[in-house]
């Protein structure tokens, strides 16, 4: 039985991309960030749960490797999920999620940066 990746993928508006991409597919962006295709959600669920988990152990008076244990499976889990999880190409202006590159494709973009992202969310706002 092979994983149903979709799961844990990221949600929302996305199209099928080559090694070719330079422009998005719907709004002719030419910037673009890559991160792994898994929510966030999840994520900060699995983050909130060991340290629930932490504090109980903490609690409870166990020594302290013990206690670190639900933390250290987190990173381990992150690092698993980071390996596995395929890279997405998204617009910044539009957020359309490009699916299908492979890594050596996805590498040419850079990671999340802040101010591209804000130089376009704003400049939209202002715009009207």
């Amino acid at each position: 039985m092979a994983f149903n990746w979709n799961l844990i993928a990221l949600s929302g508006p996305s199209v099928a991309a080559d090694a070719s991409l330079e422009s998005c597919k719907e709004c002719g962006c030419r910037e673009f960030y890559r991160q792994p295709d898994f929510r966030r959600d999840i994520g900060l669920w699995i983050i909130a749960l060991a340290s629930v988990a932490t504090v109980l152990l903490m609690v409870e008076g166990y020594n302290w490797f013990v206690i670190w244990s639900p933390m250290l499976g987190v990173v381990i889990l992150d690092r698993f999920f980071l390996r596995l999880a395929p890279d997405v190409v998204i617009c910044y202006r539009c957020g359309l999620i490009h699916r299908g590159l492979d890594r050596k494709a996805a590498d040419r973009f850079e990671a999340f940066d802040l101010e591209v992202h804000d130089r376009h969310q704003y400049a939209e706002s202002h715009k009207s």
